[in-house]
Parts: C-alpha cells; structure tokens; sequence
C-alpha cells in the first residue's frame, strides 16, 4: 500500500512529472517468502497475492503497477543485489530525471569507473549528478484510514491476513487440498511477522 500511495501522491502531478518505482522483481512474482506482501502462508494478504501454481506466487497490486509502467521489475540474478540500484541510476542518468530515495548510493560512488565515450569520468562524477539528482524522503502518512481521509478517498479497511483467506489451492498439486508450507511456500519462514497488526 506504501509504494501505491507514494506513487498517486499529488506532489508529482504538482512537479509536473511521472514518477516510476523500481523493486526486485522477486518482490512481485516468484517463491511466497521473497514476495511484497506475502512472507508464510500465515502473514500473506490475501487480496495481494494471487497462487500461480509450482510455488510460485503473484503480488497482483505490484503486477498491474508493472502492466501500466509505473513499476519496473529489476531482475536481481544471484550476487547482483545491487540490480535494482544500477537500474534505478542508469534509467535516471539516461534521462537525467531525479531519484527519490532515502540510499545515497555510496557504495555505488565507491566503486564508479568512468566509461569511455560517455560523460561518466568515475565516482566524482556519479556523485556530483547524485547531489544534483537525488533527493531524499519523508513518507509520514499515519494510518491507512488517515491516509485515505486526506487523500478524499473511501475509508481504507484493514484486510484479512493469511492463507485461511484464499481459495484452496488447484486440486492435485503434491496431492494436496489444502494450503501447506512446504508444497506452496517453501523456503517461508518470517517468523517476526506473525501476529503483526496489518
């Protein structure tokens, strides 16, 4: 709900521009536990997420904020968990636009090379065009009905929690009828989430 409402703020229609949000794309399709709003079968927001089958879930909010282009879903092979971030920079520098995020990106500048036959000379270069193009944030909302209320939106309610909530699951997968950890979330286990007041 965070990125939704961060990308419908009023402040980018005021700046006169069309923010785009960056996220691994694991966060938005792939195993339960790695999943925006997923986590165990016992934390994942019904409404959110969507079962495709062989273990592999859908974040269905982040899915259609990548269909209209306002999410770009970084792949973030093994060892690369700095993806997202090279993405977020070089689609900035191509367009010279700003980067809203609280990462200064330090270890980016630290390890910055120049590239010949372009204006990048190394890491004073990447963070002269940091200072110039990244600005940091404060998301202070309160909470979602507050949210909502300034927003001139319809109360938000808050949504049911965990896989009790979701249809069951396709017939015959791992012979199984029911929802369990280990056919259709393997590798879950958040267990700081439970019981968490969504």
């Amino acid at each position: 709900r965070g990125l939704t409402l961060a990308l419908e703020s009023d402040v980018w229609r005021d700046l006169g521009v069309k923010p785009v949000a960056f996220m691994p794309e694991s966060y938005v399709e792939g195993p339960l536990h790695g999943l925006a709003d997923g986590g165990s079968l016992e934390t994942l927001v019904p409404e959110n997420v969507a079962y495709l089958g062989d273990g592999k879930w859908r974040n269905v909010v982040l899915w259609r904020l990548t269909e209209r282009g306002a999410l770009v879903a970084v792949p973030r092979p093994a060892g690369a968990r700095d993806a997202d971030d090279k993405r977020i920079i070089a689609y900035a520098r191509e367009r010279n636009a700003l980067i809203c995020s609280n990462d200064r990106y330090e270890d980016h500048v630290a390890g910055a090379k120049a590239v010949p036959g372009t204006s990048q000379v190394g890491s004073k270069d990447l963070r002269r065009w940091l200072k110039r193009n990244r600005s940091g944030y404060e998301f202070s909302v309160g909470s979602p009905e507050d949210a909502a209320f300034e927003a001139g939106k319809p109360a938000v309610a808050r949504p049911p929690v965990g896989c009790a909530h979701l249809p069951p699951p396709p017939e015959g997968e791992a012979g199984e009828t029911g929802w369990r950890a280990e056919v259709h979330a393997a590798g879950s286990s958040r267990p700081w989430a439970l019981g968490v007041d969504r």
